[in-house]
């Protein structure tokens, strides 16, 4: 779980090294390098980010979308919680 952190008036939050990694964007010292995003609110308390057009992306394996996969169940349950049980 990532914590909205704040900077300069806005939310910061920060993606997991093991993903930039996969996607080969960390340079030679493990340092995520310089990459453009675009962040879309696709519904209330849920955003995509996507990497901009042209980015020199590694192909990620199974890995990623299986631990992907796996945040958005347990956020599904988490929100369902906390509405009162999901019934």
């Amino acid at each position: 779980m990532q914590t909205i952190q704040r900077k300069s008036g806005s939310g910061v939050v920060t993606l997991p090294k093991d993903h930039l990694e996969l996607l080969g964007i960390l340079d030679e010292n493990g340092d995520p390098e310089s990459t453009s995003v675009v962040v879309r609110m696709t519904s209330p308390g849920v955003w995509r980010i996507e990497l901009a057009e042209g980015a020199d992306l590694t192909e990620p394996g199974d890995e990623i979308s299986v631990s992907s996969a796996r945040s958005q169940d347990t956020e599904q349950n988490r929100r369902r919680l906390g509405r009162g049980g999901g019934d």
